[in-house]
């Protein structure tokens, strides 16, 4: 699994092959799809916040890869220029899922989907603590201890 901050561009890369394995080039029909797995919502690339499926349309559901380099990278596709991650509508913590598609062709064998978590930047995790501790505002004087992690806590 990969972890990164919210803002940053993750760059994402797809290594296509056939039925014996073999790189699949020139290819022009491989995409991504993003699903967030805390509210089944998926990413809407119009205005980069996840929603329901049902009101994305086709063509703003997923994200064409396009061929690194037919001849030297033979079967690798990627996100031209990488997936921004300033989301607007994001959790503390959120985990989503990249899977990738092809369509309509079928004879592409796609790796699984890929799992990343996203975080807010520790400064903020710090003030969603602080505020769910002890309300909006200044906290001078607040009591209580404030866990900063750049990680889930372990909860044993």
């Amino acid at each position: 699994m990969t972890e990164i901050v919210l803002g940053d561009v993750e760059p994402i890369a797809v290594d296509v092959r056939d039925s014996k394995g073999l790189p699949l080039a020139g290819l022009t029909d491989i995409y991504i799809r993003i699903y967030r797995e805390s509210d089944n919502f998926f990413l809407d690339w119009s205005d980069n916040t996840f929603k329901s499926y049902i009101t994305i349309t086709p063509t703003n559901n997923r994200r064409l890869l396009t061929e690194v380099n037919s001849a030297g990278a033979p079967g690798i596709y990627e996100l031209a220029g990488g997936w921004d991650t300033s989301l607007t509508n994001l959790a503390t913590i959120e985990t989503v899922f990249v899977t990738a598609l092809q369509t309509p062709g079928t004879n592409a064998r796609l790796p699984n989907p890929a799992e990343i978590k996203i975080r807010l930047a520790v400064e903020k995790v710090i003030d969603a603590e602080l505020s769910s501790q002890h309300g909006a505002g200044s906290w001078e004087g607040a009591a209580g201890t404030v866990n900063v992690y750049e990680s889930e806590p372990d909860r044993r």
